[in-house]
């Protein structure tokens, strides 16, 4: 066993017994005790899949796809990568147009929201 890569598990017989997959763990079965050498790599795994299972991993989730969406829509519709100028002064130019028509984009689609809404009110 080495002390820097390795946790023992120790396990007392009568909750050993009482575990499900005992025999695929396949621990050393000792007279009181059932010993188990586990790496930190997995332990630390076995932490990480409980924590993606929480509400607050949830969140962070949410708000990483939120913040990478901008630049994903950028490239893939706008094409960025692709602007064909040389120089910095030019670049830049371009990429402010991209970046304005995306702005423009949104504001129209929040206007035709707000007069669709407004007409279903008046129709009721």
């Amino acid at each position: 066993m080495n002390i820097m890569t390795d946790v023992m598990l120790i396990l007392i017989n009568a909750i050993a017994k009482g575990v499900p997959y005992l025999q695929e763990y396949k621990p050393q079965m000792r007279k009181s005790y059932a010993l188990k050498e586990i790496s930190w790599k997995a332990v630390n795994r076995a932490k990480q899949l409980r924590f993606m299972e929480t509400d607050e991993f949830r969140a962070l989730a949410h708000f990483r796809n939120g913040v990478e969406a901008l630049p994903s829509l950028l490239r893939r519709k706008y094409r960025v990568d692709k602007i064909p100028t040389h120089g910095k002064k030019e670049t830049k130019l371009h990429f402010g147009f991209k970046v304005a028509a995306l702005n423009f984009e949104n504001l129209l689609d929040y206007e035709n929201c707000l007069i669709s809404n407004a007409l279903k009110k008046e129709i009721a």
